[in-house]
């Protein structure tokens, strides 16, 4: 019986929704919502660029510890006891920011705010989208990860004219309630297992009496042993370091992109319009890239949205006469397209019962890199008094990450067919 056919349809979609929509909160707010308020937390602290930005390094470095054992839990607990506390986290550390008067009081909102973000990162994403579907996976991957493109080019805006209205304290104080409202949609649709409600993951074949059981007793022996064996592997370390190059280059740029335009003269608003450009073109790129990978395979994609996006940082190297919307849109469209291919890569090479744990180190990777962007590129403007030699350490990571891609050993074929639902089939 097809999937769609199941009594009252098929959940999975909204399953989908709700994820997309936490993921755009929990991104938004800490990722590119906040950057908004930076010139006006940098004159009521007396900070350096440095200092503001040594906040995102603690909030990634957070994450990052986090992601491993969040990943084991997302393999073992399922992914909604980690939404709502990501949530509730999240809303907790924004509503508390509202009072702060140190630097010291914001590195520590930004741990709090850090586990909020990890708890509702890549491995959440990939853990729906591997429990939930079969067909069209690369399509639904690329919509939970566009949450976080919807949640950094919306907020941004939003921000802005909260910012005017109401001064950044009470501007942040009313963003915190935005997370309390997504949890009981949470708890009403997002279920851990399309068998909760009587259904299979989308696309997918019935299973013979007693298949789920058989995986439940081995997966416990056979997930350490597959977890080892890709710690140790090629292609593990050289999507580590494609991931670790990517995010360090993203992030850091996203964290400084609204300092970037206020310093060419243009006001808030258009400012923040930069945030809003580039997490569109994201939001497209992810899309498009899931499309793309399921239909000419995931290898082409990759490396098609990896060129993309070191194009554009090139041209943001060197600007342009019209100024940097071009480059600002071809980043965000290649690193869109980057995003989801990361994640089908990692279902593809690694797929089994230790997904979730080999997605969570590999976060872990993420984070390192996003917490030394911000920071290395606040610390490069101090001493130059510019974002030239950092705009030229970004071509240079990601010509590196270019590199690494050429040498994985990722298939032809159409996206990773079979490699999220044989994840899924094994939880």
């Amino acid at each position: 019986m097809n999937v769609a056919m199941q009594s009252g349809g098929f959940r999975g979609w909204w399953v989908l929704a709700i994820t997309c929509l936490v993921v755009a909160l929990t991104n938004g707010m800490p990722v590119g919502g906040i950057t908004v308020f930076d010139a006006s937390l940098l004159e009521a602290l007396g900070a350096t660029r440095a200092e503001l930005k040594f906040r995102d390094l603690v909030q990634m470095l957070t994450a990052a510890a986090a992601a491993p054992l969040l990943g084991l839990l997302a393999d073992r607990v399922g992914v909604r006891p980690l939404m709502i506390a990501g949530l509730l986290l999240i809303a907790g550390g924004f509503a508390a920011y509202s009072s702060v008067d140190s630097l010291t009081d914001i590195y520590l909102l930004h741990v709090v705010i850090g586990l909020g973000l990890s708890c509702t990162g890549l491995v959440l994403a990939v853990s729906v989208v591997a429990r939930w579907f079969e067909a069209r996976r690369g399509l639904a991957l690329g919509i939970v990860l566009a949450g976080a493109s919807v949640g950094n080019g919306l907020l941004p805006l939003l921000n802005a004219q909260l910012n005017a209205a109401l001064g950044w304290r009470d501007a942040i104080l009313a963003l915190g309630l935005m997370p309390q409202l997504v949890v009981p949609l949470v708890l009403w649709s997002v279920a851990e297992q399309p068998t909760v409600h009587g259904q299979r993951p989308h696309g997918a074949a019935a299973e013979p009496p007693g298949a789920p059981a058989e995986a439940a007793a081995g997966a416990g022996v056979e997930g350490s042993a597959a977890f080892r064996r890709a710690l140790h592997s090629r292609d593990f370390l050289l999507l580590a370091l494609i991931a670790f190059c990517t995010f360090l280059s993203l992030v850091g740029l996203t964290a400084h992109l609204f300092l970037i335009l206020r310093d060419q003269g243009l006001p808030d608003t258009t400012a923040a319009a930069g945030l809003t450009l580039l997490f569109a073109t994201g939001l497209a790129g992810k899309l498009l890239a899931g499309v793309a990978a399921d239909r000419w395979g995931l290898r082409p994609a990759f490396l098609t949205c990896l060129g993309t996006m070191l194009l554009g940082s090139v041209l943001l190297a060197l600007g342009t006469g019209g100024g940097p919307w071009l480059a600002i849109g071809i980043v965000g469209f290649g690193w869109g397209g980057i995003y989801t291919m990361q994640q089908l890569a990692s279902a593809q090479l690694f797929s089994g019962p230790a997904l979730g744990r080999i997605v969570g180190v590999l976060v872990l990777v993420d984070c390192i890199g996003a917490a030394l962007g911000p920071w290395g590129m606040g610390a490069l403007y101090d001493r130059q008094g510019s974002y030239t030699l950092a705009f030229a350490v970004l071509v240079a990571l990601l010509a590196l990450a270019s590199v690494a891609a050429l040498l994985l050993r990722l298939t032809g074929g159409r996206g990773g067919t079979g490699t999220l639902a044989a994840a899924g089939g094994r939880r």
